[in-house]
């Protein structure tokens, strides 16, 4: 338990260093702004402030706002999950609700979209203070939502939205005012910055004509692109209940629009359905499987979850060779690798991860690679995954270093085409790429053929908790893929969800309502 816990300490510690380092207060440069002091920068902020708070209707009106609800409609471009590293970003449909009590420091959200291979998500979440609850409409099925959770996914707008509003992000600055610096340069548009509560740093940029927000701008780290701005954008500006709020939003990264919403119902201080921040009463609330602890599956393999959350679990496929590891997944982040690499080594002791197998491309598949092939691991990958490592290496990156910024990455990679066998002469894994698919145009599938295990991401899921969805167009292809490779399978681990078997993908296919606890 004491190795548990001391990656679980170095992996928060680490988190809270990664989240300052994605927004130092702006006022590091504004204090050079202005005066040529921080309390010159401080004073035109503030009175800049004064200016923005009153178009928005007034410090009384915001001090005293207690909720504010929101139903948007639009477009979510899917960066890190198309068809390809290359291919245009696939536009999927999005709606959502949103409820935020400030009173009572609580967020509900609804949203509900399909992404590509016909995969159908619809979610309500709700935050209550440092917990929460996911339910998840398409199967049915309920997760608590920890306290690291709250605090990791409030970075995130599509999951913490009460950062979208003017309103409130006025709210905040006021509450923060020691934090106010002015960013504005020449003869751009008025800019202030300000580090709120939670410890988010911001610059909202300023219409000179009306002093309403048209963007509240945040620095960031992003694997491929290294530093970045991240961005929402307010237009459309209507009265509602006394104060101003826009009617139009995007959410920019890097400069290219991810997220495009137009607001279709709007209220502030209206009164709120306090069930609604209730978990559903007819489901029984799942406890999720612990993170970092491994399954054996045979022997010398195992799968571990290494992260869920609400909506989504991740999970690695671990093989033990005579003089080494291999391991198949390395999703979400590489802040993740000191509590895992523990983990491995306590799983054979003395054997370094020699291979690593990403399934595909997509950020949250792939965003943990760069620190086994620092640690000294070869992927071993696709063609496309191949130029993606490439651009990983190449990333700037000053908030957050790039591991992999002095490894010769060509030395650290294996390409393959169409079929890959790693073996020792005592274990053999086969690699598979069975794309293009429904899903991405590259999926790699792993197979222990003595031990009838495969690993599979995206194509197939056995759900943690509630039913099978409706057959996709994804699942349906990676069932007529297991037919033509006639493979030796009783056991199939996703990279979402839990173990299941032949069977259970049966079940799948037939659209079965059985719930899967």
């Amino acid at each position: 338990m004491r190795t548990k816990h001391s990656a679980l300490i170095a992996l928060l510690g680490t988190l809270v260093l990664a989240v300052a380092a994605c927004g130092g207060p702006p006022g590091a440069d504004a204090a050079q702004h202005s005066d040529g002091d921080a309390l010159g920068s401080y004073q035109r902020a503030r009175a800049a402030l004064g200016h923005v708070v009153e178009a928005l209707g007034g410090e009384a009106r915001l001090r005293g706002l207690t909720s504010v609800a929101y139903a948007t409609e639009g477009t979510i471009f899917g960066r890190g999950q198309s068809a390809s590293p290359t291919s245009e970003y696939e536009a999927q449909p999005h709606e959502a609700r949103f409820v935020y009590d400030v009173a009572g420091d609580r967020t509900f959200t609804e949203w509900e979209t399909w992404f590509r291979g016909g995969l159908h998500q619809h979610f309500r979440r709700v935050f209550d203070a440092d917990k929460g609850w996911a339910h998840d409409l398409a199967r049915n099925g309920l997760k608590p939502v920890s306290a690291l959770d709250v605090s990791l996914l409030k970075v995130v707008p599509a999951f913490y939205p009460a950062r979208l509003q003017p309103a409130l992000l006025a709210r905040a600055a006021l509450g923060s005012a020691s934090s106010l610096r002015w960013a504005g340069e020449g003869d751009g548009p008025p800019r202030i910055g300000f580090t709120d509560a939670d410890g988010f740093a911001t610059t909202l940029v300023l219409d000179p004509a009306t002093w309403l927000p048209t963007a509240a701008e945040r620095v960031g780290s992003d694997p491929v692109r290294g530093d970045v701005q991240n961005e929402v954008r307010y237009g459309d500006y209507r009265a509602v209940d006394g104060l101003m709020a826009p009617h139009t939003v995007e959410v920019l990264g890097a400069g290219e629009v991810l997220e495009s919403w137009t607001v279709s119902e709007v209220s502030f201080d209206a009164e709120l359905d306090g069930a609604a921040f209730d978990p559903p009463a007819d489901l029984e609330l799942h406890q999720p499987l612990q993170w970092w602890v491994p399954h054996r599956l045979a022997d010398g393999v195992w799968w571990l979850r290494i992260w869920s959350s609400g909506n989504a679990s991740y999970n690695m496929l671990i093989v033990e060779f005579d003089d080494h590891l291999a391991i198949v997944e390395a999703a979400l982040s590489d802040l993740l690798y000191p509590a895992i690499a523990p983990v491995l080594a306590s799983l054979a002791p003395g054997k370094p991860v020699r291979w690593v197998v990403p399934t595909h491309y997509h950020a949250d598949h792939t965003n943990g690679i760069r620190a086994y092939i620092a640690n000294g691991a070869t992927a071993v990958v696709a063609p496309q995954m191949a130029d993606y490592v490439r651009a990983l290496a190449q990333a700037q990156h000053t908030l957050q270093p790039n591991p992999i910024a002095d490894v010769d990455v060509e030395e650290r990679l294996r390409v393959f085409e169409k079929r890959k066998t790693l073996t020792d002469g005592s274990r053999t894994m086969e690699l598979y790429q069975v794309g293009p698919g429904p899903h991405v145009d590259e999926m790699v599938i792993v197979h222990l053929p003595e031990e009838g295990i495969l690993f599979t991401s995206d194509l197939f899921t056995v759900p943690d908790v509630g039913d099978y969805r409706a057959p996709s167009p994804t699942l349906r292809d990676f069932a007529r893929v297991l037919g033509e490779l006639d493979l030796n399978v009783t056991t199939i681990v996703p990279g979402h969800g839990r173990p299941g078997t032949m069977d259970d993908l049966r079940d799948a296919l037939a659209g079965a309502e059985a719930a899967v606890d």
